[in-house]
């Protein structure tokens, strides 16, 4: 689903630009972006982030005129499905993030080209990444994150792609922990598909996935039951420098298998 806010963002920064005489390149040297990425958010084929819209209304002279409208518009405009919108507000506004994942790497956690490979679509990519400015703001939540060792082998994009994505799941910030549930677990409470249970003021929201869309939850009863699969997935998940060093051995396995440059 496109961003609305996005594509008229995208107009206001082109006329801008233009007004100004600048081509892409010459802005994308003001606000220290590439020129492609410039060209993205212009051609709809990238989201903006916050700190674009500042450094170009800084840039381009708007006074706040882009920060303005990704505040009101970017940021409410669904680009996603409309039942995954309501999950990603609470994702936003949550102290405290649990996913499970038992097919892929969570979407809070994916690389750009690890997504891409995913999804096949830039929009929707860009969305991801979009979403995982949460973890370097001001109040990052604290994450925990559990995904199965079959996770760490499926070959989603490639081995280039592989690799980028488990180097990137032992960079991320202090305030993410991921662990891997491995292969000799001998519990089942992951096999009924990937959840998240989000922490909100005080709150608890649980989103579930099916094939067909996804749920978002805050009913007790929900509630206790992903509580207890979380718990009982965390039990059996190996701990936090065994998990790394699983991951750094499979992100090894998979840079034996880049084939060389022709």
């Amino acid at each position: 689903m496109t961003n609305l806010g996005a594509r008229f963002f995208a107009h206001e920064l082109r006329r801008a630009r233009t007004a100004a005489g600048l081509t892409q390149a010459q802005l994308a040297a003001l606000v220290n972006y590439s020129a492609s990425h410039i060209a993205m958010i212009e051609t709809g084929e990238r989201i903006p982030k916050r700190d674009l819209a500042e450094r170009c209304d800084a840039a381009l002279g708007l006074n706040g005129l882009l920060v303005r409208v990704f505040d009101e518009l970017v940021l409410t405009q669904p680009s996603v499905d409309a039942w995954f919108t309501p999950w990603v507000t609470h994702e936003r506004e949550a102290t405290r993030l649990h996913l499970f994942e038992n097919f892929v790497v969570p979407g809070l956690l994916q690389t750009e080209g690890y997504a891409l490979a995913l999804t096949g679509d830039k929009a929707a990519a860009a969305t991801r990444l979009e979403r995982q400015q949460i973890l370097g703001g001001e109040h990052p939540p604290e994450v925990r994150a559990i995904i199965d060792e079959y996770v760490l082998r499926r070959p989603i994009g490639g081995p280039d792609v592989m690799r980028e994505q488990l180097v990137h799941l032992m960079n991320l910030p202090a305030t993410v922990r991921v662990q891997v549930l491995p292969e000799r677990a001998e519990t089942y409470a992951g096999v009924d598909g990937p959840f998240a249970l989000a922490t909100v003021d005080g709150r608890e929201y649980v989103y579930v996935h099916t094939p067909a869309q996804g749920f978002v939850l805050d009913s007790p009863d929900a509630i206790a039951k992903i509580k207890d699969r979380r718990d009982i997935l965390g039990a059996e998940a190996l701990p936090l420098g065994q998990s790394r060093a699983l991951i750094l051995e499979a992100a090894e396995e998979w840079k034996r298998q880049i084939a060389p440059p022709m």
